[in-house]
């Protein structure tokens, strides 16, 4: 992220070279995309397709040959696709400084602080089996960092999303053991009746499902918003 007076810099002003090599040396591809905000603000999208060492960022003035930024990683520095280096879930969480407490999480799981999952997954099964034609569902499980999952449903094409976003991770980070079950639908689908545990890209003040970030948003974070 680059942010400049608009006058004095444009999106044509500059240029941004991400260069790296591989472990023996050759030159590793990356594919860079600069985004103009319209605010005298610019992003900087950059994408690597192989493991790269020795990665430098440098954002040069084209007018005064300036570099305004430049930056310097030894690496390694793995690229999304590969399943490489992994550490636990909990330090990952960590080092990325991601928030512990979110008032939307926190709300949506107030309501399932003690549940019989034994019971509830086989009423769920039942439950989403029978409504077949209306709602479209998925239970995954997650063993040993292996993605499993079984969906309920005419319409389970938008299991794309959670299946690649546990892909992601389970890239990544070494995952719990869990089991839980996701909504593939636009409208919620837990009610106060059935009170099921059922993570959901929609909500409202009268169902109880665990809303989720929404497959657009999820699909352009794990695209490095290419879509």
């Amino acid at each position: 992220y680059i942010k400049y007076n608009q006058d004095e810099l444009n999106i044509e002003d500059f240029n941004v070279i991400i260069s790296g090599k591989t472990k023996i040396g050759n030159k590793c591809r990356i594919w860079t995309n600069i985004l103009d905000r319209k605010d005298a603000s610019f992003l900087v999208r950059y994408k690597l397709y192989e493991v790269c060492y020795d990665l430098i960022i440098l954002v040069e003035d084209l007018k005064t040959h300036k570099k305004h930024v430049n930056n310097f990683y030894q690496g390694p520095v793995y690229p999304d696709e590969c399943d490489c280096s992994k550490m636990s879930i909990d330090t990952w969480l960590s080092e990325a400084g991601c928030k512990t407490d979110i008032k939307q999480i926190n709300s949506d799981l107030s309501h399932f602080k003690k549940i019989d999952f034994n019971n509830v997954l086989s009423k769920m099964v039942k439950f989403f089996s029978q409504h077949s034609h209306s709602m479209s569902t998925c239970q995954y499980v997650v063993k040993n960092n292996l993605i499993f999952r079984k969906c309920y449903g005419e319409y389970t094409g938008f299991k794309m999303f959670m299946d690649n976003l546990l892909l992601s991770l389970s890239r990544k980070v070494y995952l719990p053991d869990l089991e839980f079950f996701v909504n593939l639908g636009d409208w919620p689908l837990s009610s106060p009746k059935n009170r099921f545990p059922l993570f959901s890209w929609c909500g409202s003040n009268y169902t109880m499902d665990i809303v989720m970030p929404t497959y657009d948003i999820t699909e352009s974070s794990l695209e490095n918003m290419g879509r």
